[in-house]
This record gives C-alpha cells, sequence and structure tokens, in this order.
C-alpha cells in the first residue's frame, strides 16, 4: 500500500492534525447530534486561496461535525473550510 501526501490543498480549506479529542454529556435530553461538538487541533496545511488569521502550526478550536478526515502518510488529518474554524488558542 502506497501513503499519499497533500501537495496542493484547494480552496478556503485546512488540514488539521487532532490533538484532543473530547466527549461531551448532557444532563439535559436532546435529540442525538443536536449538540456542537469541537475539538482542538494543529492547523497543517492551508488552502492556495486561504486569506484568514490562521497559520500553519497554530492551535485551534474546530467544528467536528464539518471535517472530512483523509489519511496522510498513515496519519489521520482533517479537511476543513476555514469558515468552520471556531478560535485560535494562545498561550498567554
Amino acid at each position: 500500500m502506497s501513503f499519499k501526501t497533500i501537495t496542493t490543498l484547494l480552496g478556503n480549506r485546512v488540514g488539521i492534525e487532532v490533538l484532543v479529542k473530547r466527549r461531551w454529556s448532557s444532563i439535559i435530553a436532546a435529540p442525538p447530534g443536536s449538540e456542537r461538538k469541537t475539538d482542538q487541533a494543529i492547523v497543517r496545511y492551508l488552502g492556495e486561496s486561504y486569506t484568514g488569521p490562521v497559520k500553519l502550526g497554530d492551535l485551534i478550536i474546530y467544528d467536528r461535525y464539518n471535517t472530512t478526515e483523509i489519511k496522510v502518510d498513515n496519519d489521520p488529518i482533517y479537511l476543513s473550510h476555514a469558515d468552520d474554524l471556531i478560535a485560535i488558542i494562545e498561550d498567554v
């Protein structure tokens, strides 16, 4: 099996490597999937037309349900539209 590498990420997309997966629980009954799920990740790839404030290597919070998982060099990378990034996390 050969592994693939991303040479060009098209459009206003970012490729992220997930660091922390969180499981949220709720006391209030809600339909499955109705609560918003977020995770932390490091930005590894930026699309060719991306012009936002996020840079390669930034630690971010993103919307988990709006991603596509692919394998790059046998590691999971999630592709997301830049609009689905929620915040940049900075050390203070």
